[in-house]
């Protein structure tokens, strides 16, 4: 029997940590997943059958109680769910509320919770949380990117892939820009980058490097976005993105040579979800930048950039018009 329970709780935390990781979770949040699941199945099975056992054994010869009406003594008869006297018929606790502090299945779960299996779930509770609040877990906060539009290119043929950036220079970070809201722009574009790479990492893809020349080149198509109130990649002037990044990225040879995502998102002010009927507040940097990502993973073209396994460079760009954040991500 005790194989049979380990196989079943096993099975159900295989199941979870599939799903999990379907999901998009990271595979250390997933195993975390997988432990709790397994232990709380563990747990439940072995409640059904310490319930099952102690209904149908009762508490006499095991242990009584003296009755506080007769003084008698009292114990729990086979087949009943809560103590009571024989003698007087007296049950303990109120009405109701017995049922929950002094029945078999409440006595049973509490015996069967308390025991060196509780440290197990906490740690593993901490470790999800802690993956969760770290930005380890890279999957869909349930929200698009807003009731504004998306915008994106798919990778253009006309050259070949660009250079890699020095980890060094993936790194490196300029002094940060913030607005007079105080939002941290530079810490959003970090983040965009760090949730992009969760991205094709969890997909078994190359993280792509950070290239500030690339970055310099798409913040100054945010600003632009912002100042001219539009999601796109063509500017008013008439400018295209291939015309942005020649130079930029490497046109030569053939294959693809870049690809530009666009979108933008609310600051500290509640709206719909585009897409959804589901009113998101976005309060952080992070929260932006997550909300971006997610966004774009779920438009088929913008999850086509990000997830294309020939990049190897990212630039990051954010502008800020009053509570609207405008952002563009170029791949090279």
């Amino acid at each position: 029997m005790r194989w049979s329970q380990i196989a079943v709780a096993a099975a159900s935390a295989i199941g979870a940590l599939w799903l999990a990781l379907d999901d998009g979770y990271a595979i250390g949040t997933g195993v975390a997943i997988a432990v709790v699941t397994y232990i709380c199945v563990r747990w439940a099975i072995a409640w059904a059958y310490r319930v099952r056992y102690w209904h149908g054994r009762g508490t006499q010869g095991v242990y009584y109680e003296r009755c506080p009406n007769c003084d008698a003594r009292r114990y729990r008869t086979r087949g009943d769910w809560i103590l009571r006297c024989n003698s007087c018929g007296w049950k303990p606790g109120v009405m109701g509320l017995r049922w929950l502090t002094r029945s078999v299945p409440s006595i049973q779960l509490r015996r069967t919770v308390v025991g060196p299996n509780l440290i197990v779930v906490v740690v593993a509770a901490a470790l999800v949380v802690s993956g969760l609040t770290a930005g380890v877990t890279v999957a869909s906060l349930g929200s698009a990117v807003n009731e504004s539009s998306l915008a994106g290119d798919s990778p253009t043929e006309a050259g070949s892939i660009g250079t890699s950036t020095s980890r060094s220079e993936a790194l490196h970070q300029t002094t940060a820009e913030t607005d007079d809201d105080g939002l941290n722009l530079t810490e959003i574009e970090r983040w965009v980058w760090r949730y992009t790479n969760a991205e094709r990492s969890q997909r078994g893809l190359n993280n792509v490097s950070y290239a500030p020349r690339i970055a310099s080149v798409a913040r100054d198509h945010s600003e632009n976005m912002a100042t001219h109130d539009y999601i796109g990649h063509t500017e008013p002037n008439g400018e295209t993105g291939e015309e942005r990044y020649q130079g930029v990225c490497d046109y030569s040879g053939s294959g693809y040579t870049f690809g530009e995502n666009a979108a933008n998102a609310y600051y500290e002010r509640r709206f719909v979800a585009w897409g959804t009927d589901k009113t998101v507040y976005l309060a952080t940097e992070k929260e932006v930048a997550r909300y971006l990502v997610d966004g774009w993973m779920r438009s088929e073209g913008h999850r086509e950039n990000i997830l294309h396994e020939g990049w190897t460079e990212l630039g990051v760009g954010v502008a800020v018009s009053g509570d609207e954040v405008y952002a563009s991500q170029t791949f090279c």
